[in-house]
């Protein structure tokens, strides 16, 4: 980008580059954009008074930048930050790429669902990205079991696609989903067959439906959220000390009106109607309706 991103002639320039690598593609690209990123390089500024000032002189570089090409998307990687500085970044350009944003070991989830809300109602595009590619979630061995999945990785893209569920608006059109932060493989490859279920559009927010302890002393939240074909159960950490996700820590979550509901796998299959579930830390479920 702009050493100055308030200087006529950067802004002129940057905006004709953006122009010439646009030409033919529907938009581009900005990696490590985030105010972590950008402010850990600022130092003493000798063109500007003031960190404030820089991020002001950015936001507007990247809303002129973007009038220039046409209103073609410009996505930001703005990671794992948050700031006042980050969303008018993200207003400005109109897209973003949350990297390692979807964590099933990360406490602080609820915080990231309603920053994706908030990017979303003000008509930011939000690529909603997962911590944990299949070969880490192999790497994490016995530590991190299958549950009630047939494979670790597809525990753990369950519970992936469950927190995209409990994030989404009622207009999906602003959200996606990448289970696999890689950038040299087809974007067709990168889902589970879960995905393409029809679970239709949810019908209320998210619930927080039981808080407790299991066996062995983590505290946890199971969430819900009810979706015309579906109800989505998500268990999330609670805490910052040291976790576990296996077998012993599992704890039974009654699912509601005593009716048996039909488990969906990552796999795209169905498994034998229940009328609860047992949970491990980070773990999830969606349940398909009776008759649906």
């Amino acid at each position: 980008m702009a050493i100055n991103p308030a200087d006529g002639g950067a802004i002129a320039d940057r905006v004709n580059r953006l122009q010439r690598v646009t030409a033919g593609e529907s938009g581009v690209f900005f990696d490590e954009s985030d105010t972590g990123g950008l402010n850990a390089h600022l130092g003493t500024m000798q063109e500007l008074s003031s960190v404030a000032a820089y991020s002001s002189a950015y936001a507007s570089l990247l809303a002129t930048i973007r009038r220039g090409i046409g209103g073609k998307m410009i996505m930001l990687n703005t990671a794992e930050y948050m700031t006042a500085a980050d969303r008018a970044n993200a207003l400005a350009a109109g897209a973003v790429h949350l990297e390692m944003f979807n964590n099933f070991k990360f406490s602080g989830m609820i915080d990231r669902w309603k920053w994706i809300e908030s990017l979303n109602a003000s008509g930011v595009f939000v690529d909603f990205v997962s911590t944990y590619g299949t070969q880490d979630v192999i790497a994490m061995g016995s530590s991190y079991p299958r549950g009630n999945s047939a494979t670790s990785v597809q525990r753990a893209k369950l519970w992936e696609l469950s927190s995209y569920y409990m994030a989404v608006s009622t207009n999906p059109r602003l959200l996606a989903l990448q289970l696999e932060n890689a950038w040299s493989k087809p974007y067709s490859t990168l889902w589970i067959k879960a995905q393409e279920a029809n679970i239709g559009h949810p019908r209320a927010p998210r619930v927080q439906a039981k808080l407790g302890t299991d066996p062995l002393g983590n505290h946890y939240i199971i969430y819900t959220r009810d979706f015309d074909r579906a109800l989505v159960v998500l268990r999330l950490q609670q805490g910052w000390n040291a976790q576990s996700y296996g077998d012993a820590t599992a704890v039974t979550f009654a699912l509601p009106f005593g009716t048996k509901w039909i488990p969906l796998n990552a796999d795209g299959t169905v498994g034998s109607p229940a009328t609860s579930v047992r949970l491990r830390n980070g773990e999830a479920a969606i349940f398909l309706k009776p008759g649906t």
